[in-house]
């Protein structure tokens, strides 16, 4: 389960490929990316226990980020990328962020926040923006090579607000030693088989617990993630039918559940394919300024 002995084993295989086919990342590449996000967070004095924040849209730059931060030790929180300035912002201040990674799609409303929380280092990816720092400049300065004295991190999710305003749902954490393995990632090998033959398509967006969840743990099993922009029934159906497996029976139909998230997986053709369903019973959740 630990993602540089997946990059050891299979190298140039996809870990995550962009659903319409333009891009992929290979399990080396991520491996490599995602050290150097670790280098750049331990360079900015981020440490196990601390907290980074992702407002990005899906983008295969958000998986680097995120396995660097896990690989740190970090608490991460995914940020909905859809939220006003002042609701994101809340939520960045709130979670403690010592470091936010936004997308051209956030890039804006990441500057707002970065004026607003002057004590922020903000990396914006591909693109150039007053105020942030570009990311690829900045974890191409890193060493690639895996960093010393790994611990697991965990995100720190937040709760939707519709009662007011958002909290943080803080799960406990011994930080072990990175590689050791998540909750999640064990029920879905062995409820459903996940494993380093499946191929699981997410079409929701990586804010939420689920699909973040499950596309996470399709990777540290070994498999592969094939990541929609945003769900469209019509490109769903495409994405399905082109990335079958070539060689294996793999049928499919699309099925909606609470995070719209299927597994492309052997079966029969009468039988729906397991799907991605919220398996995270939030431990309590609290904001971290009120203490509620």
């Amino acid at each position: 389960m630990h993602l540089s002995e997946h990059a050891a084993r299979h190298p140039d295989k996809p870990a995550v490929i962009m659903a319409d086919g333009s891009r992929a990342v290979t399990f080396a590449e991520l491996d490599r990316h995602s050290c150097r996000v670790s280098h750049l967070l331990a360079e900015l004095g981020v440490g196990p226990g601390d907290h980074v924040a992702v407002l990005m849209a899906n983008r295969l730059e958000y998986f680097a980020i995120a396995w660097g931060a896990q690989r740190r030790g970090t608490y991460w929180t995914p940020v909905n990328w859809h939220l006003t300035a002042d609701e994101a912002g809340y939520i960045v201040e709130d979670c403690g962020a010592k470091v936010l990674f936004a997308s051209p799609e956030t890039a804006d409303v990441a500057a707002r926040i970065a004026a607003r929380l002057p004590g922020l280092t903000v990396f914006v990816t591909g693109t150039d923006h007053p105020g942030l720092r570009r990311y690829e400049d900045a974890i191409a300065a890193q060493a690639a090579g895996q960093p010393p004295d790994e611990v697991e991190g965990m995100y720190f999710l937040y709760s939707s607000g519709t009662t007011g305003r958002p909290k943080g749902i803080l799960r406990e954490s011994a930080f072990p030693p990175f590689g050791t393995g998540a909750g999640l990632g064990l029920l879905m090998q062995g409820m459903f088989g996940f494993g380093a033959d499946t191929v699981y398509l997410c079409p929701a967006p990586l804010y939420h617990a689920a699909p973040l969840g499950w596309s996470m743990g399709t990777i540290r099993l070994g498999g592969t993630v094939v990541l929609m922009e945003r769900f469209d029934p019509a490109e769903c159906l495409r994405a399905i039918s082109l990335h079958r497996d070539g060689g294996a029976v793999r049928s499919s139909r699309p099925t909606l559940s609470g995070c719209s998230s299927c597994r492309l997986t052997r079966a029969p053709a009468a039988t729906p394919p397991a799907c991605g369903q919220s398996c995270m019973p939030p431990r309590h959740a609290r904001s971290r300024s009120s203490g509620r």
